[in-house]
């Protein structure tokens, strides 16, 4: 097994609200079909309070990361935080970040997305890392105050943190992967806001955040659905080559809490049914983002599911664009 990435996940920190609602309440307020609520199988989502926001939920995650590293916030050299909808429009939550942990060293940077964009911090961290840049720890950071029914999953608010060091050992990442369907770039979108359609004064801009998104769900199910399991077998594939694994060398497997039997259908192209999966812990999670993995991964590694010298398969899907990464613990 070869690799020559160099960056491993030092700390995790996770930090959820207290407030919990059931998903039969959501799903009655948008009449949600009654197979549609038990193939996503999620019974709880977490809710933030009014006066919360993304960058307190990302500050918050990012402290308990910190001090799960054992490290000290001047150590940190580069701060990525990412975020679909953050507590301004257009603005830079990593700098509030790196306000509130005293990282008085570590330059910032944003990454704006849902759920692909955790994947592609992460995958730029280790690469600034391995480039030998002086960068040598960075945190990644995201909060999210998103909740209710999101299609095709129900959303959850929270913060999700991890730090990665030069050379750590634990949960080191040995190889990336991507797959785009670039075409289809328009899949998922803010109509309003930008030069194409700028804010007016008729503009509509509703309270409910992941109502101003709009997902062209025709080209979804025409085009992405049929080759859905097909594009992850890909991703994945590409991952494993890379280090010179095949499937029956991996362990564990993390993958988004979108609907609960999303971790099976994987392991079916995969062909490896018996592949043990974080699955059982999305029932009472919900969605957040691509920071969905890490918080699985916390749980499963807090939980004993894995062990030293185990390979974790790390999926994930974000629009029209598949991710993978193998992370040896």
């Amino acid at each position: 097994m070869e690799t020559e990435v160099k960056a491993g996940i030092a700390g995790i920190g996770i930090y959820i609200p207290d407030e919990k609602v059931s998903t039969k309440e959501e799903a009655a307020k948008v009449a949600l079909p009654g197979k549609v609520f038990e193939n996503i199988g999620i019974r709880t989502i977490h809710k933030a309070p009014e006066n919360e926001h993304p960058s307190d939920m990302a500050v918050k995650a990012a402290k308990k990361a910190i001090e799960d590293a054992g490290i000290s916030e001047e150590e940190i050299d580069l701060i990525i935080a990412v975020g679909v909808f953050k507590d301004y429009y257009r603005w830079k939550m990593s700098n509030k970040v790196k306000y509130e942990i005293g990282a008085k060293r570590a330059a910032t940077m944003d990454v704006t997305g849902g759920c692909a964009a955790y994947y592609q911090a992460t995958e730029i961290a280790a690469n600034q890392i391995e480039a030998n840049t002086g960068i040598k720890t960075v945190l990644i950071t995201c909060g999210e105050k998103l909740f209710g029914y999101g299609w095709p999953t129900f959303l959850s608010s929270g913060g999700q943190s991890v730090i990665l060091t030069k050379d750590h050992p634990d949960f080191r990442y040995l190889s990336f992967a991507t797959s785009n369907l670039i075409k289809y770039h328009k899949f998922g979108k803010i109509p309003i806001g930008g030069t194409q359609k700028p804010f007016t004064e008729t503009s509509v801009w509703k309270d409910n955040l992941i109502e101003n998104f709009d997902a062209d769900k025709d080209l979804y199910y025409d085009k992405v659905k049929p080759i859905v399991f097909q594009k992850f077998l890909e991703v994945a594939t590409i991952a494993m080559d890379r280090i010179g694994v095949s499937i029956d060398d991996i362990s564990y497997m993390v993958t988004l809490t979108q609907q609960y039997n999303f971790p099976d259908k994987i392991l079916e192209v995969l062909e490896r049914p018996d592949l043990p999966t974080s699955k059982e812990y999305s029932v009472d999670l919900g969605h957040f983002s691509g920071g969905d993995n890490y918080i699985l991964l916390d749980k499963a590694r807090k939980d004993g599911k894995i062990k030293k010298g185990d390979l974790i398969l790390n999926m994930g899907l974000g629009g029209v664009a598949w991710f993978a990464s193998i992370i040896q613990y």
